[in-house]
């Protein structure tokens, strides 16, 4: 019987779930402080959808943790956002502080609380690195004819495509079919793409002027030789080595002792009476009587 996992890329859930919802709070007592629960409602509410729609009970959340080891290789590594962030208002600050103590709870009380025991964050590595462990590296926890759904509009994770790896991006699921049909070429390719174009969210500077559509006919060997772009291209070899390092998943340089190689797939303890009881505290009346797959 195949069995289908849910992967999902929770802190970009939790950021999307911010910008899309406005904020959301509750109280605990009336003389209590009001928290946010904007990030915690979206998630909660996008799980029990995908748990619906997949038919399955299995689920893994991965959470980035600590700055990126990333970083070691490429100094410029997410860099812009911390300057926008310290460019922020104070009301904006504390509302993202709301947020960053939201996905804590998420990860170290209220998953674990309601039962779910696949729950991951290892210091310094990213949702990616451990979602590309779960179902690409050399330990392979999910195979064929097993399925992995990768729950996330990150397009880094576009490299994870397998016939037995999809997407779930904004309820839509990309498969290595649809990747195939739009780039003609394997989707691990696109950690190539990413090297040459680079990456203007993640800060990483790629070729002068070459974009995603110009590195991609690159790589599917239709770019003119005699094309200026082209020749750009082939100056930049290094500049391309070490991009590639950055964006290829899994992450190539893991230490043997890491804790990634310990994870492993376990089955969930849900706890339908601890899930009435949190929808409850958190003010989510709406999610009282609706119960994740596998209750």
């Amino acid at each position: 019987m195949t069995k289908t996992w849910l992967l999902i890329d929770s802190n970009n859930i939790c950021w999307q779930s911010f910008y899309a919802m406005g904020r959301l709070s509750w109280k605990e007592s009336p003389i209590s402080q009001e928290s946010p629960t904007e990030a915690l409602y979206g998630l909660l509410r996008r799980l029990l959808s995908l748990q619906a729609r997949y038919t399955t009970r299995r689920v893994a959340f991965c959470f980035d943790v600590g700055e990126s080891v990333r970083k070691a290789r490429c100094e410029t590594y997410k860099a812009n956002r911390k300057k926008l962030a310290e460019s922020l208002s104070d009301e904006d600050k504390e509302e993202r502080q709301g947020l960053y103590d939201q996905i804590n709870l998420l990860r170290e009380e209220y998953l674990p609380y309601i039962g779910y025991r696949n729950v991951f964050g290892i210091e310094r590595y990213e949702a990616d690195d451990i979602i590309a462990h779960l179902c690409l590296s050399t330990s392979y926890q999910i195979v064929k004819p097993d399925k992995a759904v990768i729950v996330s509009n990150d397009k880094d994770l576009l490299q994870c495509l397998r016939d037995n790896v999809s997407i779930d991006k904004n309820d839509t699921n990309y498969t290595k079919t649809n990747f195939m049909a739009k780039w003609r070429f394997h989707p691990k390719k696109w950690a190539e793409v990413k090297a040459i174009s680079g990456c203007s969210t993640d800060n990483i500077p790629g070729v002068p002027g070459v974009g995603e559509l110009t590195a991609a006919k690159y790589i599917r060997g239709i770019l003119p030789k005699h094309h200026k772009t082209y020749k750009a291209i082939q100056e930049c070899e290094e500049i391309i080595r070490l991009n590639r390092q950055v964006v290829e998943l899994p992450y190539k340089y893991f230490r043997p002792t890491d804790l990634l190689h310990t994870l492993k797939l376990r089955s969930d303890k849900l706890n339908k009476k601890r899930w009435r009881k949190l929808m409850r505290k958190l003010g989510m009346r709406s999610l009282v009587q609706s119960y994740p797959r596998g209750m």
